[in-house]
């Protein structure tokens, strides 16, 4: 009878990796549970003010929500909202903007729904500033950039792979 490593390492590794994502993988059930009581309806009442002028009643009622319903805040919406709740200065306001938006768009892609584009963001002038979109766009052309570079570096060395496999040279003016 022999011993089959392979098999004991597959093994190690099949069961190292359920672990890891069974231990990983949020809770549906509460992540649910935070975006309907708290998330969703409080993203739905800061909408329409997200990143505007400090508007004291929709603060008075989204600090109201966030204070029934501390269990589902999480730690930085709950940051937020104390400094709100202490100081509602515009910087504050503008902090418990971002922490909406953040929380709103989380819970919408890992429940599965999609989360807000750019471009949803920039006709709503639901951004801080124009600088963070700026390089957000930046950031994304340069990203496109370096994966197309990549795929045709990749099909590059694929077809001279090809070509000292068999032989046959598919570029044949490119040396």
């Amino acid at each position: 009878m022999s011993f089959d490593f392979a098999a004991v390492i597959a093994a190690i590794i099949s069961i190292s990796a359920s672990i890891y994502i069974f231990r990983s993988t949020p809770k549906y059930d509460l992540i649910y549970n935070r975006y309907v009581t708290l998330i969703f309806p409080l993203f739905e009442l800061m909408e329409p003010y997200l990143f505007k002028t400090v508007n004291d009643e929709i603060l008075s009622k989204a600090l109201s929500l966030i204070e029934t319903n501390k269990t589902f805040a999480g730690r930085k919406l709950l940051h937020s909202f104390y400094f709100c709740k202490m100081n509602p200065s515009q910087d504050n306001y503008d902090a418990l903007c971002s922490s909406v938006s953040k929380e709103y768009d989380r819970c919408c892609r890992r429940l599965g729904l999609g989360k807000r584009n750019i471009w949803y963001k920039i006709v709503r002038n639901q951004y801080k500033n124009k600088l963070v979109i700026i390089l957000y766009m930046i950031g994304q052309s340069i990203l496109a950039l370096i994966i197309l570079l990549s795929a045709i570096i990749f099909l590059f060395w694929l077809s001279h792979l090809f070509g000292e496999i068999t032989g046959i040279e598919i570029l044949p003016l490119i040396k």
